[in-house]
């Protein structure tokens, strides 16, 4: 269930700031039911190739729709006020329930159909279903079963190594391991980002290039323009990374 959009305010949040953190959360909501709406009524079938197609397309959109909002409060001002916490106390829980619903939904799919592979189905299925699943981390052992789906996939040609690369390193991290390729970190302050630990860091760049990543500097730094000071690790976790599709 939703947060009720009436919450109790804070006298410190001021009357900008809280006109800004609830035209925000009316918009997600109002864009969100519409984009479902539109969409339920295309009435596509499981069970057709093509519209399975459109149906995860659908679900990578809706996806970072929702993560488009994370920064809401940076980009319209009242990010570090106490209006920013008030809009991530509302939004969170739809963002999770959208989490769920799409996962639900691209289970149905993969038990139907299998992985979605660069042969069979095209680069961008490929994509739509890695992306889903780096964010399913509500649900760690899925994301590993597709990871030891992916592996040999990875040696065939069938699905993307740099994706491949992210989602090892994401079910590191959330398994409280080591990761291998230096793709998940935190920002440490305005336009600083740091990876979490890393096995065997003095070869991370020849494992990076094997699989077709830029160097690890090169990635530390592509986050300056996307860290601020006041950017919770929750949020940057759930941004689209740089140089993956947005």
């Amino acid at each position: 269930m939703f947060v009720p959009f009436a919450l109790v305010q804070s006298p410190a949040i001021s009357a900008d700031a809280d006109v800004s953190w609830r035209r925000d959360l009316t918009a997600f909501d109002a864009e969100l039911a519409k984009r479902k709406g539109d969409f339920a009524a295309k009435r596509l079938f499981i069970e057709c190739k093509e519209d399975v197609k459109q149906i995860l397309s659908h679900l990578h959109d809706l996806d970072q729709f929702g993560r488009s909002f994370w920064n809401a409060p940076h980009a319209h001002g009242y990010d570090g006020t106490p209006a920013e916490q008030t809009f991530f106390t509302a939004f969170r829980p739809r963002i999770a329930l959208l989490d769920a619903e799409n996962l639900r939904t691209f289970k149905s799919l993969l038990d139907r159909w299998g992985w979605f592979d660069r042969i069979s189905w095209g680069d961008a299925a490929d994509e739509q279903a890695w992306l889903l699943t780096q964010h399913a981390d509500e649900d760690l052992p899925f994301q590993k079963g597709v990871l030891t789906l992916l592996e040999p996939l990875v040696k065939t040609g069938e699905t993307n190594p740099s994706n491949f690369a992210y989602l090892f390193d994401r079910v590191a991290v959330n398994d409280h391991r080591l990761q291998r390729f230096g793709t998940q970190g935190y920002c440490t302050g305005p336009g600083t980002w740091t990876p979490r630990p890393i096995e065997d860091p003095a070869h991370v760049d020849e494992r990076r290039k094997a699989v077709g990543l830029a160097p690890l500097g090169d990635y530390i730094a592509s986050f300056k323009n996307i860290c601020h000071e006041d950017q919770t690790e929750l949020a940057l976790k759930n941004l689209p990374l740089p140089g993956r599709t947005p």
